[in-house]
């Protein structure tokens, strides 16, 4: 690109996450999937359900942001 091209920024896209009190419920993410699902985790615990996260990698330190989706799980 050069200097004053223009680009076209869309999002978000796809269909929000319905959030509400069901009890428990389980998110399963690895790698880059495990990004979006934290906000989706912080609001299932806002809405006192139980939650229980299973995160997924190649080996157990390419596992990313593990302290965050522990801070958004409930025991």
């Amino acid at each position: 690109m050069k200097e004053g091209d223009s680009i076209e920024v869309v999002g978000p896209l796809g269909k929000p996450t319905h959030i509400e009190s069901w009890g428990t419920c389980v998110c399963i993410g690895g790698g880059a999937g495990i990004a979006p699902m934290l906000p989706i985790a912080r609001a299932l615990k806002a809405a006192d359900n139980h939650v229980v996260s299973i995160l997924g990698g190649r080996s157990k330190e390419l596992i990313i942001m593990r302290p965050e989706m522990e801070a958004a799980r409930t025991r």
